[in-house]
């Protein structure tokens, strides 16, 4: 006490500096969670990727996000080329152009017809992907997907028991930029709220930083500190695998990712997905 009063004066009360306590393991997880290479703050993020990232809460995973946004080079997010957004949105095109003006009418279980699903197995080369006869679009996944991908990005919609393209999916069928730039614009599908839609996010980062080894595990991480298991364990990596999977397939669908097992070693982004992938984590989602 008498050094104290030696050094700050008899009138300061050593009482008011008392030393706050802190928890030292929380500290250290949240110091491990600021990665040295990323080149900018989590502040500094806009678009969809920043509301995103600030609503992960557990360090370690904040961590692994941090540092595979440090790979993704957002900072050059821009539109693809006609040539590549040709090429990527070829398959909705193909739908979107067989729906036509007048839509496609579906069979009393709500359905399309055999003869649709039958030409996009052929014209699309689907049939590489799938087993079986792949005339009918209930036992014919990637099909089923095709169109349920569709309607989940807004470009085809169910009405009076018809298929038909929405304001959006007719204007941009003979705009293969712009349908680009609504597919980048429309990923993740789902809500903010959605599992889903965490997982396509994971999905995205990690397509934009150019690896999608450990998907699987990564997908795990982000969704258990929301989520867990029926059984209350956390989110399981097949589990993870399996909401991812819709993302994955469209990705793969835009060939933005190589095909190949989900997250498996063949599983691969190409370089106009790594283009597609930071369109989508900048670009805010139209109202």
């Amino acid at each position: 006490m008498a050094e104290f009063r030696a050094v700050y004066g008899a009138e300061v009360d050593p009482w008011e500096y008392r030393v706050v306590p802190f928890e030292v393991d929380a500290v250290n997880a949240e110091l491990a969670g600021l990665d040295p290479r990323s080149p900018f703050a989590v502040e500094q993020l806009e678009g969809p990727i920043a509301v995103f990232l600030r609503g992960v809460h557990q360090p370690l995973v904040r961590r692994r996000l941090r540092g595979l946004l440090a790979e993704s080079a957002l900072g050059t997010a821009a539109p693809a080329d006609p040539e590549t957004a040709a090429r990527m949105v070829a398959p909705y095109r193909w739908l979107l152009d067989r729906v036509g003006t007048d839509g496609i009418a579906l069979t009393g279980a709500g359905y399309l017809p055999p003869v649709h699903v039958s030409a996009a197995m052929d014209e699309l080369g689907l049939a590489d992907e799938w087993i079986g006869k792949g005339n009918r679009e209930d036992l014919t996944w990637p099909v089923l997907h095709l169109r349920a991908s569709a309607r989940q990005l807004g470009l085809v919609r169910v009405a009076r028991k018809r298929v038909v393209a929405t304001a959006a999916g007719r204007r941009l069928v003979d705009d293969p930029v712009g349908l680009w730039l609504h597919l980048a614009q429309r990923m993740p599908m789902g809500t903010s709220d959605d599992a889903e839609y965490a997982a396509g996010m994971v999905a995205l980062v990690m397509a934009a930083a150019g690896s999608t080894d450990g998907l699987d595990a990564v997908v795990a991480q982000v969704l258990s500190s929301r989520w867990s298991e029926g059984d209350g364990r956390p989110i399981r990596p097949l589990t993870a695998l399996h909401i991812a999977r819709d993302h994955v397939t469209v990705l793969r669908r835009l060939g933005a990712l190589t095909s190949g097992p989900v997250g498996g070693d063949r599983d691969r982004p190409t370089a106009e997905g790594r283009d597609f992938a930071r369109m989508a984590l900048v670009t805010d989602r139209p109202a």
